[in-house]
């Protein structure tokens, strides 16, 4: 029960909830202070978890953002009984970029493609930069072995079209590796896979080329 404050029981004095909820003993100006200093706390936690989460050149999520929001995404995808998949995406030619056209070129060129994969795949779909010119995309939900073909063609002829119409002097190139999430694997795992998967291709284009 709670009691009415008498003026000498000051010291066993009991806490009245209100619909303010102010803290016992603290004046609402106390009050507020606490709770603007703690927003404040709150904001440097949340700038410091982007700050390691997020590749400053493309706003993508990096390595570590990767890491830890792909794994929930595949842990819900699970949850649901839902496919998953990861796709590994490498800069064909970065390094000429950057020697012919200076870095800025390159830099820019990095910035165009993760545009493109942004545009390419599903808001709910994950998109990072894993690497100096590498990319990692985590898709979930998806569907089957039918999709492959389709997701990397779409991918191709995105960079196809910036080609067309960019008017920049270079000409972007891609090579791609993907691989479906099997029960209990970890997302480290699909990344390392996909990424020999696109190690694979890289080799086969440019043996193509001789």
């Amino acid at each position: 029960m709670i009691r009415p404050r008498r003026p000498n029981d000051e010291a066993q004095r009991p806490v009245s909830f209100h619909n303010n909820s102010l803290i016992e003993g603290a004046t609402r100006g106390e009050h507020l202070s606490a709770l603007h200093d703690l927003g404040r706390v709150l904001e440097r936690e949340i700038q410091s978890f982007e700050a390691a989460s997020i590749d400053p050149l493309t706003g993508l999520a990096n390595r570590s953002g990767l890491m830890a929001l792909g794994e929930e995404m595949l842990s819900i995808s699970r949850s649901a009984d839902e496919g998953a998949a990861v796709l590994f995406v490498d800069l064909a030619g970065a390094r000429p970029i950057n020697d012919r056209f200076g870095h800025a070129a390159g830099d820019r060129a990095l910035r165009d493609l993760a545009r493109i994969l942004e545009a390419t795949f599903r808001a709910s779909d994950l998109v990072a930069r894993v690497g100096d010119d590498e990319f990692c995309v985590v898709m979930a939900p998806y569907a089957d072995a039918s999709e492959d073909f389709v997701v990397t063609s779409r991918v191709q002829r995105a960079v196809d079209a910036y080609n067309d119409s960019a008017g920049v002097p270079w000409t972007l190139g891609v090579n791609i590796g993907g691989v479906r999430c099997t029960p209990g694997m970890r997302l480290e795992r699909l990344v390392a896979l996909a990424d020999a998967r696109m190690a694979e291709a890289r080799s086969l284009r440019r043996a193509s080329r001789h």
